[in-house]
């Protein structure tokens, strides 16, 4: 079901689905509240999430997902339950081994950037724009493959 393409132009060569758009354009406010506030928009987060229930099929992936988020305050995680929610709305247009590339991708641009651009080594680093531009290059990466 190709209704958009990425580019919006009738010669783009990556054409995306309806989930797929949804979710990048869910994301672009969610990173930025990641990155302004450090803080999740649950509410946002949860419309595009019922959304995506209803045009796109449920998972096994996107259930694990919604139950590390509940265990992150729990276990004390290192990441945070909003990445975890994040990681259950990619998996409505994504395959387990898709998001555990996207996680290993995210990490290694996480620690790419850390080493070199954070001079404070305390200071709390938002994952969720690394989450979603390895999102963007998976999705990339599929079409083109």
């Amino acid at each position: 079901m190709n209704v958009f393409n990425l580019f919006f132009s009738h010669n783009s060569v990556i054409p995306v689905d309806m989930t797929c758009f949804l979710i990048c354009l869910v994301s672009l406010p969610l990173v930025y509240f990641d990155v302004t506030y450090h803080a999740y928009p649950l509410v946002l987060w949860a419309a595009c999430f019922v959304l995506l229930f209803l045009i796109a099929t449920p998972n096994l992936i996107m259930l694990g997902c919604l139950i590390l988020a509940i265990l992150t305050p729990i276990l004390h995680l290192k990441m945070g339950a909003g990445d975890f929610l994040y990681l259950s709305l990619i998996s409505f247009s994504t395959s387990f081994f898709q998001i555990i590339y996207c996680i290993f991708i995210a990490s290694s641009l996480a620690l790419l950037y850390y080493l070199f651009f954070i001079r404070k080594k305390e200071e709390e680093l938002p994952f969720l724009p690394f989450l979603f531009l390895a999102y963007l290059l998976m999705v990339y990466l599929s079409y083109i493959g």
